[in-house]
């Protein structure tokens, strides 16, 4: 049974640490969030799924499974429709770029995952 921790309401508190592309949790961010007294235990079996608000603070420990398989994740999200992609010129000029992720760290743009026939005009 893998246990899965989630902090209760975190999910409104927004984006915590813009400063990582993924905005993991520093120290400070731990100790100013995660009070002990909201962190609630999920208990899941092998299988089962847990669905939360992509900002709610998480976390789960190692995998001790007997079969070892790892873990996935899969994160969907809705953009506000003002939300731009990312034009080559501009991620030259304006953007830091997250190596890990080659996202636009800390911005409106978004980049091009499937091109659209109206794209290449």
């Amino acid at each position: 049974m893998a246990v899965k921790q989630v902090v209760r309401r975190s999910h409104k508190k927004g984006v915590l640490n813009m400063d990582h592309h993924s905005a993991f949790l520093n120290d400070e961010h731990v100790k100013d969030h995660c009070d002990t007294g909201e962190v609630v235990n999920m208990n899941l079996k092998a299988g089962q799924v847990a669905l939360l608000h992509n900002w709610t603070i998480h976390r789960s420990g190692v995998n001790s499974s007997k079969n070892g398989l790892a873990r996935r994740a899969f994160s969907v999200n809705y953009m506000d429709g003002r939300t731009r992609i990312v034009r080559k010129d501009v991620m030259d000029s304006n953007l830091k770029v997250s190596a890990s992720t080659g996202y636009a760290e800390g911005s409106d743009y978004f980049p091009m995952v499937f091109r659209h026939a109206s794209n290449d005009a």
